[in-house]
């Protein structure tokens, strides 16, 4: 099982570990924790205020609030027309069935339109550069993060509590689906007849695309995976490894961070 390591990169300066939160806006993501109200608006649309306090210190945050941050980011890789597609959660939770452990591609058929990944074997249109989802593995209650790197031909798998022995099911289980995935989509969504000419080179380059655990900032507890996860889809996004710091300070920023990215609807 390939694990690999990217040197670390100087950073766009909105990509960059900076501390964007100044002391009005801590207070009002305390001031909303703190709220009376069940519901909070958002111009994500509408939160449960138990939901947001998830963000807090020590709780794991749930589907809501990571999917949020997915669309979130999504919204600014297309404002800023990066050439990513961010799915949510239920795109691999559908794809791979409760248990993580099927494959049923009829029920993501629909999430992808076809100029995005059917012809980028040959290069005939253009394509979406990256694919980036979290994974709820449901058994375990943790959070993962999965890439589908075209321009690398590679498949990518980070888990900031990734473990040889433990993990090691969830990740082949993955990577398998991922090229099963990227087939089925070819088959389903070619728009000529040049493409068919090349099934067979296009199952080769397929069956030998890297798939890879990915060498990332771990956490060091059983609770802060989705705050990893949401920050891997952040670095990648912006076309760079992972290399953020892991101490319990800097987790607690990007806790207050996300929620401060919820009340606002956007990335900072």
């Amino acid at each position: 099982m390939p694990t690999k390591k990217i040197g670390s990169f100087p950073l766009f300066p909105q990509c960059q570990e900076r501390k964007v939160m100044n002391e009005v806006m801590y207070g009002r993501v305390e001031s909303q924790w703190n709220e009376g109200r069940v519901i909070i608006d958002t111009p994500m649309g509408n939160i449960p205020l138990q939901t947001l306090q998830r963000c807090r210190k020590d709780q794991w945050l749930n589907d809501e609030l990571v999917n949020m941050y997915t669309d979130m980011l999504q919204q600014r890789c297309v404002e800023f027309n990066r050439p990513i597609l961010l799915l949510n959660s239920f795109f691999y939770s559908k794809l791979t069935g409760e248990q993580n452990d099927t494959f049923q591609y009829k029920q993501v058929q629909r999430w992808t339109r076809s100029e995005l990944v059917c012809h980028f074997f040959f290069f005939f249109v253009k394509v979406k550069v990256k694919i980036i989802f979290p994974i709820h593995l449901k058994g375990k209650l943790h959070w993962a993060c999965g890439v589908i790197n075209l321009r690398d031909r590679q498949i990518e798998y980070y888990d900031s509590l990734f473990h040889p022995k433990n993990s090691k099911p969830d990740f082949q289980h993955f990577a398998k689906c991922m090229k099963l995935y990227l087939f089925q989509e070819w088959e389903d969504k070619q728009l000529d007849t040049r493409a068919s000419k090349h099934a067979l080179e296009l199952v080769t380059l397929i069956q030998n695309m890297d798939t890879c655990v990915m060498s990332a900032p771990r956490q060091s507890n059983g609770y802060d995976c989705g705050v990893f996860v949401c920050n891997f889809m952040y670095w990648i996004a912006h076309g760079f490894f992972p290399n953020f710091s892991s101490d319990p300070s800097s987790i607690q920023y990007f806790r207050e961070k996300i929620c401060l990215e919820i009340l606002l609807g956007r990335v900072l």
